[in-house]
C-alpha cells in the first residue's frame, strides 16, 4: 500500500500481558479454539461407547459380552482422552503463536472502534449494518459522520491488516482472511484513487516530486505537509496526498467523494466483521500502552 512508509508496526510498544483473572481465563480458552476437532473426538467417543455401555448394563458381569464391551469402552475412553488432550495442546500452541505473530494486528482490530470514537471528535456515530452509509451519501450528498471518522484513521488501521495477510496468513481463519482481504482491497483502492488525483493536478505527466503539481494544489499539500510534519519527496508524495484527501474529504469533487465513501463503507464493514471474529481472543488489550498515548502524535494533525 502507498501508506506503508508510516512505521505503525513497532511491536516494541506493546507491554507484557498482565496475569489478571480475566486474562488467565482467556488463555485457558486457547485450549478449546477451534472447537471443531474436539467436538468430533468427543462425539465419536460417545457414539462408539453408547452401545457398549448398554451391553454392560444389560448383560451379566461373567459373560463374554460384558468382558468384550468393557474392554472396548476402556479403550475408547482412553484413546478419546489422549486424542482430546493432544488436540488441546495443539490448539494452545497454535493460538499462542498466533498471538505472538499477530499481536499488533489483533490489538489494532480489537481497538478499531476506539479509534473511530476518538477520530469522530464528539460526533461518534455507532456502527449499524443496516445504516446504508453509501446510499445515504447518494441521496443527500453528505458524507456520514462515521465515514468521516474512519477516513481519519484508515491509514493507521490498514497497514497491520495488510501485514497480517502477508506474514501471518496461516494463523488467520477463513472468515478472517475474507474480511481482512476486503479491508486491504478497500485501502488499496483508496490509494489508487489518490494516484489518479495526483495525475489530475500535474503540470506535466512526469511523476517527480511535489514540483510536478499545479501551483494551487501544491500550496495546499505543502501547507498540510507542514502541519503533519512530513517532508514531501517523490517517495511519500502519494501518501501525503492520500492523507490530505482523507482529512479534507468534504473539499473533494463529488465523484472522488463518492468513490471514497464506497471504499470507506467497505472498509468499515470488513473491520466490524473482523472485530466480531475476535470476541473469543485470549487476551485483553487494555493493558497495552494506554490508548491515549498512541494518539498524541495524531492529535498534532488537527491543531491548525
Amino acid at each position: 500500500m502507498s501508506h506503508k512508509y508510516h512505521n505503525y508496526t513497532d511491536t516494541a510498544e506493546l507491554e507484557d500481558v498482565s496475569r489478571t483473572p480475566s486474562n488467565l481465563f482467556r488463555y485457558a480458552l486457547m485450549l478449546f479454539r477451534p472447537a471443531g476437532t474436539l467436538i468430533i473426538c468427543i462425539l465419536l467417543t460417545i457414539v462408539v461407547a453408547i452401545p457398549c455401555v448398554l451391553i454392560l448394563i444389560t448383560s451379566k458381569s461373567s459373560s463374554i459380552e460384558y468382558a468384550v464391551s468393557m474392554a472396548i469402552v476402556t479403550g475408547v475412553f482412553a484413546s478419546g482422552l489422549v486424542s482430546i488432550s493432544l488436540e488441546m495442546c495443539n490448539n494452545y500452541r497454535h493460538n499462542r503463536k498466533r498471538f505472538v505473530v499477530l499481536n499488533y494486528y489483533l490489538y489494532m482490530v480489537s481497538s478499531y472502534e476506539q479509534f473511530v470514537i476518538w477520530s469522530s471528535r464528539d460526533g461518534y456515530e455507532e456502527y449499524r449494518e443496516d445504516a446504508g452509509y453509501y446510499f445515504y451519501f447518494q441521496e443527500t450528498g453528505k458524507v456520514p459522520k462515521r465515514l468521516l471518522a474512519i477516513a481519519e484513521v484508515i491509514l493507521i488501521i490498514a497497514p497491520p491488516v495488510d501485514e497480517a495477510l502477508e506474514n501471518g496468513r496461516e494463523y488467520l481463519s477463513i472468515k478472517e482472511m475474507m474480511y481482512a482481504t476486503r479491508a486491504k482491497d478497500a485501502a488499496e483502492n483508496i490509494a489508487e484513487i489518490t494516484k489518479q488525483e495526483i495525475f489530475k493536478h500535474m503540470k506535466n505527466h512526469k511523476y517527480s516530486f511535489c514540483d510536478c503539481l499545479d501551483d494551487e494544489y501544491k500550496r495546499k499539500i505543502m501547507d498540510f505537509s507542514e502541519n503533519v510534519g512530513i517532508r514531501i519527496t517523490d517517495e511519500n508524495l502519494e501518501s501525503v496526498v492520500c492523507d490530505y484527501m482523507l482529512s479534507n474529504l468534504e473539499e473533494m469533487d463529488e465523484d472522488v467523494k463518492q468513490e471514497f465513501v464506497a471504499k470507506l463503507d467497505d472498509f468499515d464493514f470488513a473491520m466490524h466483521k473482523l472485530q466480531k471474529e475476535m470476541r473469543f481472543e485470549p487476551v485483553v488489550y487494555e493493558n497495552l500502552i494506554p490508548f491515549e498515548e498512541r494518539l498524541k502524535k495524531m492529535e498534532e494533525k488537527f491543531r491548525r
